[in-house]
Parts: C-alpha cells; sequence; structure tokens
C-alpha cells in the first residue's frame, strides 16, 4: 500500500510538471502575436541592448494549473523589437539566464502598453 502512495504523490508532481511545461513552453511559436495567453499583462517590460540587437523581455502569466512543483519565478520570453520572438528562460530564478539575453547597459522598464506600442508601432 505504501508503494501506491509513493507512486501516487511522484505521478503527481511529474503530472504537474508537464502540465506547466506545456502551460509555458511556446512551443512552435516565432512571434509576438502568437504569445498572447503566455505573456502577464501586469508588471513592467525590460527593454535593454544585448549581443544581438535590442531586447524586450516579457514576463510570462501565472500559471491557472494548480502546480504542485511551483517554480521559483515566473518564465521570461524575450522578443527583439521587430516581434519575432527570440527565446526563454522556463524559471529564471533557479536557472541561469543566457548570455545573450544578458543586458549590456542599464535596462528600461515600460508598461507592456508602451512594449505593444513600440512593437507595433501607433496603429495597434
Amino acid at each position: 500500500m505504501e508503494i501506491v502512495v509513493v507512486l501516487l504523490v511522484i505521478s503527481c508532481f511529474g503530472f504537474s510538471e508537464v502540465m506547466y511545461h506545456r502551460h509555458v513552453s511556446p512551443g512552435g511559436a516565432r512571434h509576438f502575436d502568437e504569445f498572447a495567453d503566455k505573456l502577464s499583462r501586469e508588471g513592467l517590460v525590460r527593454v535593454f541592448d544585448a549581443r544581438d540587437g535590442t531586447l524586450m523581455e516579457f514576463t510570462g502569466s501565472p500559471s491557472d494549473y494548480g502546480v504542485i512543483s511551483i517554480p521559483s519565478s515566473s518564465p521570461r520570453y524575450y522578443f527583439d523589437e521587430k516581434r519575432t520572438f527570440v527565446g526563454w528562460v522556463r524559471d529564471p530564478g533557479d536557472m541561469e539566464i543566457p548570455e545573450r539575453f544578458q543586458p549590456i547597459g542599464e535596462a528600461k522598464l515600460i508598461s507592456f502598453e508602451e512594449a505593444k506600442v513600440r512593437i507595433y508601432g501607433r496603429d495597434k
């Protein structure tokens, strides 16, 4: 009986991780428009010059899956100024952020709406 309970607990953690990863993973998405359900509209967007040009760092939206194995930080998604997805970090609280997503100089914080204007221009 104890083995069944242990296996059930392990299964819950594993299932929780799989569901969370599905929720935050960009999958095949490659443009800003494809991330509507993954980006938080709360908080600020970091804009900075990086090794490969100017990037915007968006915070991921909170998971609504009741994750058991809670990550220490929301995922971060990186886009260039042409709306192209350039990468992500699943859990920046526990994972090292790659050098290519590190700011060179100071970063500027702007609102989500300001970031959209910067990406789309004034028309959207």
